[in-house]
């Protein structure tokens, strides 16, 4: 399992429909082609969607990292997990990744997918340091003018936990 790291001043939550329009901002952020509100209130009102929350004490209220998930049947997929890049490198991705995986995990899922951006470095390593494994590329799937690889990663979950999901 991905080890969590404590961290006093960011607390998780679940995310609700309302918060679509600050994660289309952090989206944006952090994207070259943001979710629309519209596309994250449509994602998070789907039965089989769950989505996490990282908020800084310092800032209440204030969004600054994400995990959205799927979860189907004994599979679940990351559709995306990203930092606000004014808090990068602080344990923040690291622990929305770590919540995702319990979750999923209570969720009834065994194995975790999702896909990067091959030239998402640090990303990467963070994936690799959480021990997922590459078992595909999909070519040219990143940009428009310039075509980047999306690298497909696979993370088997450990036993079921005993965990409830966040709270709104």
């Amino acid at each position: 399992m991905i080890p969590v790291i404590s961290k006093p001043n960011i607390s998780l939550r679940r995310a609700v429909v309302a918060d679509a329009m600050q994660i289309s901002a952090l989206h944006g952020a952090c994207f070259s082609r943001g979710w629309s509100v519209e596309e994250l209130r449509t994602l998070l009102q789907q039965p089989n969607t769950n989505a996490a929350l990282a908020e800084s004490s310092e800032r209440p209220g204030s969004i600054i990292g994400m995990v959205i998930m799927r979860v189907a049947g004994d599979e679940a997929e990351i559709l995306v997990l990203a930092t606000d890049p004014c808090h990068e490198r602080r344990g923040i991705a690291q622990s929305l990744l770590s919540h995702a995986c319990r979750n999923a995990t209570y969720l009834g899922a065994f194995t975790l997918f999702l896909e990067v951006s091959s030239e998402n470095i640090a990303a990467r390593a963070l994936y690799e340091k959480c021990k997922f494994e590459e078992i595909g590329r999909r070519q040219n799937y990143y940009g428009h003018e310039t075509k980047v690889d999306a690298i497909i990663l696979r993370h088997f979950l450990k036993a079921k936990v005993d965990v409830l999901p966040l709270n709104p």
